[in-house]
């Protein structure tokens, strides 16, 4: 499935590239389920983050109970050390044409309280890059994943 770049509005001025008013990212819907609870969200695809990592509020809907036995410390990209507690769920890749899910499989996933005040889900090496594969065309404007 080819997708398309999201364009977003960068979140402040840069010495060094003052002409780049925004930033390509790639953003993708997905759905998490766990038995009969879904739970819909924008995340991104994140070639650099080890694991697929989503706001604890998420477990809590999912039925997911928070803190579990399975936890595991990650740094954040500012290097700060956080915890995340890991699940596995059925997580679904949305079309974003037509808004239905485009394949789903099982993941192992974790979740943060760190990530409430990010609002940001993101789709990691263990979970989403282990069930998929992804390609990335910065230039061209796209990226495409495959189950």
């Amino acid at each position: 499935m080819r997708l398309p770049y999201t364009e977003i509005d960068d979140v402040g001025q840069h010495p060094a590239f003052p002409d780049q008013p925004t930033v390509l990212r790639p953003y993708l819907t997905v759905h998490l389920s766990r038995g009969n609870v879904r739970v819909g969200t924008i995340a991104v695809v994140d070639s650099g983050a080890d694991f697929c990592l989503f706001p604890s509020s998420w477990a809590t809907e999912l039925g997911i109970q928070i803190p579990n036995v399975r936890w595991s410390e990650f740094r954040d990209a500012t290097g700060n050390l956080r915890t995340a507690y890991f699940d596995i769920i059925e997580l679904s890749i949305v079309d974003p044409y037509t808004h239905e899910d485009a394949f789903s499989f099982r993941a192992d996933v974790g979740f943060s309280a760190e990530l409430e005040q990010d609002g940001v889900a993101y789709l990691g090496h263990h979970g989403f890059f282990s069930n998929c594969q992804v390609s990335f065309s910065y230039a061209e404007g796209f990226f495409e994943i495959t189950p």
